[in-house]
């Protein structure tokens, strides 16, 4: 059966330059995620812009000038490192409530803050009539060339279902891609097809699922992956 087919692969994680690979039998392969990073994002932009700024207008609110220069300086200097705090937070308490999902599905303890998070979960996999088969599972396709670690790998009447959790409030294109790039490399490793796929964003009142079009998905990566290794090629002669 499919259950007894799911591969568990021995994978390093390390970072080059900047990007992070998944070292599996001697090979390297790109992260998903970092390959994902060629894909432009103007509303992450456009965040970082919004946050800076209400970082500087909390810096001055109610402190009236004249304002000296050392002073000025300070307050930019902590405002261009606003989005990236708020950021850094952001992921680490995702990464976080991942963990505690991972723990409750193994019948593990976990840290009762994300217990909201947890039965959200739970309450995704019952509506959904899935049986979970994998957590926090690595992924790789030779064939294509990069790596990866699903969240949530499950059945249903026979069929392979992949999950993602998400804790923002945000749904982006690439959360998509995502989902399509470790479909093409489940395939590949197990013979089977993913039949559906979906992003489910965690809430403390519940949960929300956006299934994702594969049919255009997994294309759309590999164009991603194309441009990501073309990047990386010389692209000038002597």
């Amino acid at each position: 059966m499919i259950v007894s087919q799911v591969p568990q692969l021995a994978a390093r994680r390390l970072t080059v330059g900047g990007t992070r690979f998944y070292q599996i039998d001697g090979a390297l392969y790109p992260s998903v995620t970092s390959i994902l990073q060629v894909i432009a994002k103007p509303d992450l932009v456009r965040w970082a812009r919004r946050t800076t700024i209400e970082a500087i207008r909390q810096a001055l609110d109610g402190k009236g000038g004249p304002y000296s220069r050392e002073f000025l300086e300070a307050v930019l200097e902590r405002a261009a490192q606003e989005p990236e705090r708020v950021r850094d937070a952001a992921a680490g308490k995702g990464s976080s409530a991942h963990e505690a999902v991972s723990l409750a599905l193994a019948g593990e303890p976990y840290d009762e803050t994300y217990a909201p998070q947890v039965q959200a979960a739970l309450a995704f996999l019952q509506d959904q009539g899935l049986k979970v088969l994998a957590t926090e599972t690595v992924v790789a396709s030779k064939a294509h060339g990069f790596a990866g670690t699903a969240d949530l790998l499950a059945e249903r009447d026979g069929a392979l279902v992949l999950a993602d959790w998400k804790s923002g409030s945000g749904v982006w294109p690439e959360y998509a891609l995502q989902l399509g790039a470790y479909s093409l490399a489940i395939q590949e490793m197990m013979g089977h097809p993913i039949e559906h796929a979906y992003v489910v964003q965690l809430r403390e009142g519940g949960y929300q699922a956006h299934r994702v079009n594969l049919e255009a998905a997994r294309p759309a990566f590999l164009s991603a992956l194309a441009l990501w290794q073309g990047l990386k090629a010389e692209l000038f002669q002597p």
